[in-house]
């Protein structure tokens, strides 16, 4: 038989999390931005991979230029022929 445990106590133990490991081969660290395969999104991705190196200030004018970028590669990926 199971013991039940009663309102507001505390839950069993549960065992650590490994911690992440960006110096484990092969990891990326943080900062590095994702790779898509499209180079105006990765560009995108890459301009703001060191935003908490930007005074708040700078955030703004960086998030909007990738935004705008990431929206152009959008619409100029939707306006392409398929081949299909």
């Amino acid at each position: 038989m199971t013991e039940q445990r009663g309102y507001g106590e505390p839950s069993p133990a549960r065992p650590e999390q490994e911690p992440a490991q960006p110096d484990r081969p092969g990891a990326a660290a943080a900062t590095d931005p994702p790779r898509t395969g499209n180079p105006a999104v990765d560009a995108a991705c890459a301009s703001v991979a060191d935003l908490t190196e930007v005074p708040a200030a700078g955030h703004y004018d960086k998030l909007a230029a990738a935004h705008q970028a990431l929206h152009d590669a959008l619409n100029a990926t939707s306006n392409s022929p398929r081949t299909s």
